[in-house]
């Protein structure tokens, strides 16, 4: 788990969770859990900025990192969860990869929906105990979690794969888990001619879908702070390559379309990515659908973002949900200028635990943090409630479960 740290203070509020990691004067350190400190081990930790604490790292960088009139990422105004799934190295410092991992990769996949992820990033995959007849998205615990995730209002993003190819016209089914999946964007890279880079893995899967599903650039720079074992901070500006930079580009590409979309669901991002792609009429299984369209994607309907009175204010998200914490973060969106709000949390009786008022609110969109303790200081108990969002004009609501 990569933790948010900031003058000397570590960040864990809820657990997993990282706020204000998109500006540029921010920096991340990798922590174990369970750890109590943030200091490198070099036993397990490593300084080398390949190794695989940096490469999660670096792809959050080409999202969010926010240098302006230096590097600006493709989605550097979003939230972000991270997780560390892979363990890189073992004690002795040979390399360590074991299936275990995909059930890292699961519960992160599972958490990731808790708190209330819409999209998911992962530059990563797995094919060492598997064979290319396994391949069919029905098989890899990764891929198995993955299809179902867009059930769940989340959408995967994952990496093709990188695989040398002696012919790059030939499909040859080399993508990895869970890039197989069905329901996911599987992504492969291309060269900044629009060809298909040499080593980005084909489809078809095993059982015949298209994949990859869409391509993008291989190459990309990365921004992110390296700290040294003196404690030293370092800007660092590097170049990386493979289909992790191709999907790392393609999720944030996605997360802006639907800050423009926010009533999207992840089946219909996902299918309009694929119908705005550029060879949306003949996919095959080197370039998937295409290089994605930003512009035809974005105005593939009308943006819902606030821009007129008349419109009904709403929740966009309520996380997470279920929750086990004292604290819950609600999105939404006023679209009646100047309206008084207040947001409300009733029992199933119909009897207010919570309230919330202002004044006057102009149009917009909002984003704050909820305590769950009433106004005595007695935390709300476990059960089912209902949360709502009320203006002069309009109401909307959306259930509120609270675990122990």
């Amino acid at each position: 788990i990569i933790y948010f740290y900031s003058q000397g203070i570590v960040d864990s509020t809820f657990e997993y969770f990282v706020d204000k990691i998109n500006t540029f004067e921010n920096f991340l350190i990798y922590r174990r859990r369970g750890d109590k400190d943030v200091s490198i081990n070099p036993l397990t930790d490593f300084s080398d900025p390949l190794s695989g604490i940096y490469h999660g790292t670096r792809m959050l960088g080409i999202i969010g990192g926010f240098a302006p009139g230096t590097l600006i990422g493709t989605a550097p105004g979003a939230d972000f969860l991270l997780f560390k799934t892979e363990r890189t190295n073992t004690l002795e410092g040979g390399n360590f990869e074991n299936i275990l991992e995909e059930d890292f990769w699961v519960e992160a996949l599972e958490l990731s929906k808790r708190f209330g992820a819409k999209i998911v990033s992962s530059s990563l995959g797995y094919i060492d105990w598997y064979s290319k007849k396994d391949m069919d998205g029905k098989t890899a615990i990764s891929s198995r979690a993955a299809s179902k995730a867009i059930s769940k209002g989340v959408l995967v993003f994952t990496a093709a794969g990188n695989v040398s190819h002696s012919d790059t016209t030939k499909p040859d089914t080399t993508i990895v888990a869970p890039g197989d999946a069905d329901s996911v964007i599987t992504v492969g890279g291309i060269k900044l001619d629009g060809k298909i880079w040499s080593n980005s893995a084909f489809g078809p899967s095993a059982d015949g879908r298209i994949k990859p599903d869409v391509v993008a650039p291989f190459k990309s720079i990365s921004l992110y702070l390296e700290i040294t074992s003196q404690g030293d901070s370092i800007y660092s500006y590097s170049e990386a390559q493979g289909t992790s930079i191709s999907t790392a580009l393609m999720s944030g590409f996605a997360a802006s379309i639907l800050s423009a979309h926010p009533d999207w669901s992840a089946r219909k991002l996902y299918e309009v990515i694929l119908k705005t792609s550029s060879k949306n009429s003949n996919p095959d299984n080197i370039y998937g659908y295409g290089i994605p369209d930003a512009l035809s994607a974005l105005n593939f309907e009308k943006i819902k973002v606030p821009s007129k009175e008349g419109e009904k204010s709403r929740i966009i998200s309520l996380y997470p949900n279920p929750v086990k914490g004292d604290v819950i973060k609600i999105e939404y969106i006023i679209n009646e200028a100047l309206t008084p709000l207040s947001i409300k949390i009733f029992t199933p009786s119909g009897k207010k635990v919570f309230e919330r008022s202002y004044f006057t609110l102009p149009l917009g969109r909002y984003k704050e943090k909820i305590n769950l303790i009433k106004e005595n200081g007695e935390k709300l108990k476990p059960g089912f409630y209902i949360l709502t969002l009320e203006t002069s004009e309009s109401k909307d609501y959306m259930k509120l479960i609270i675990e122990e």
